[in-house]
């Protein structure tokens, strides 16, 4: 039974990555081009999306990732805490609190699970777009930003930069 939800959240962690990365990619080296923006160019959209947050003074998406690595380390911190107490009543050969201990570890260890697989949902969906949003208002309030809605909102991205630059041209 654990194994087929491990495998669920598999899948569905596949289907909510990343998708359409070239398309993000270029636009946003697009957008460094177009608005002069002193960033190194990457091919990673997360990284570049991060290097452009903190060349313009945004923390979004690096917000909220500090926020998940200091969680992670708290639910290992918690967790090995409540091993030790386990292993504290294993010695002292206290059943009763040997059971219920492990009734609690089990709870808290299903709601970490839980609680990190909704934090990476978050991360892979609509954080992404947050991010782009506040650093296309930055760069410039007049841009259209409703692409970002759609559920291909890469490609429109791309879409919406190289028409821009054609009408420049």
């Amino acid at each position: 039974m654990v194994q087929l939800i491990f495998i669920a959240l598999f899948i569905v962690l596949i289907v909510l990555m990343p998708k359409n990365n070239k398309e993000e990619v270029k636009a946003a080296h697009l957008l460094i081009d177009k608005y002069d923006i002193q960033v190194a160019k990457k091919k990673n959209p997360i990284r570049q999306m991060a290097l452009l947050e903190k060349a313009l003074g945004i923390s979004t998406y690096g917000r909220n990732r500090k926020k998940t690595f200091i969680f992670v380390g708290g639910f290992f911190v918690g967790a090995g805490i409540l091993g030790y107490i386990i292993y504290f009543f294993i010695m002292s050969n206290n059943v009763v609190a040997i059971i219920v201990s492990g009734i609690i570890v089990t709870l808290y260890l299903i709601g970490g699970t839980i609680a990190m697989f909704v934090m990476t949902v978050r991360q892979a969906s609509s954080l992404r777009t947050d991010s782009w949003a506040k650093i296309l208002n930055t760069v410039d309030p007049q841009f259209p930003i409703e692409f970002l809605n759609e559920k291909k909102w890469q490609k429109a991205f791309l879409a919406q930069l190289e028409s821009m630059n054609e009408q420049l041209a």
